[in-house]
């Protein structure tokens, strides 16, 4: 019985090691779980936070960036505009200045003036350029009709369409509408 008591109480201490084991486990660990679900639930939460506001913040800043982009192109399409502005002034006083002194090669005087951007013009120097253009467009078209007409008695009409294309690029109304019937 003496070895018995002592395998006994062993058994004894074992089955209570064993007892207070499950005890904890089921009692506490529970609790011990709901609390690391809880962290790892706050944790998330702030992350998610802190998505949400760095996607506002580039939510912001991608907006900002198109702001950006469109005033960079509005300030080129001025910056454009001011230069071809620049340029129509310059080649209309060129051209004043040529047609004053009147010695000018016609057909290159016509070109340059076709090249002007006339709605970037002034009233007054549109009124300089109109002025300019009556006389010296009706003159071109002038003698590139009849060039073209002595081209068309002949038979010669690659002539006469390259002179009349001329003629409806200066002028597409010129005499009428003659050029057109011509061509």
């Amino acid at each position: 019985l003496k070895d018995n008591a002592t395998f006994l109480t062993i058994l004894n201490i074992l089955i209570g090691v064993v007892l207070g084991a499950a005890c904890v486990w089921f009692l506490f660990m529970p609790t011990l779980k709901q609390d690391m679900v809880q962290k790892s639930n706050q944790d998330i939460i702030s992350y998610s936070e802190q998505i949400a506001a760095r996607e506002t913040e580039i939510d912001l800043l991608n907006r900002e960036l198109e702001t950006f982009k469109t005033e960079q192109e509005e300030t080129a399409k001025q910056k454009q505009i001011a230069m071809e502005t620049k340029a129509s002034y310059e080649a209309l006083v060129e051209v004043m200045e040529i047609y004053t002194k009147g010695t000018f090669n016609r057909s290159k005087l016509v070109d340059e003036l076709l090249e002007i951007k006339t709605e970037s013009l002034g009233e007054k120097a549109l009124q300089s350029y109109e002025e300019i253009t009556s006389v010296v467009f009706e003159e071109e078209c002038a003698f590139l009709y009849d060039y073209a007409q002595k081209n068309f008695v002949v038979k010669n009409y690659q002539i006469v369409v390259e002179r009349m294309e001329r003629v409806m690029e200066i002028d597409s109304g010129y005499a009428d509408g003659a050029a057109i019937l011509l061509l």
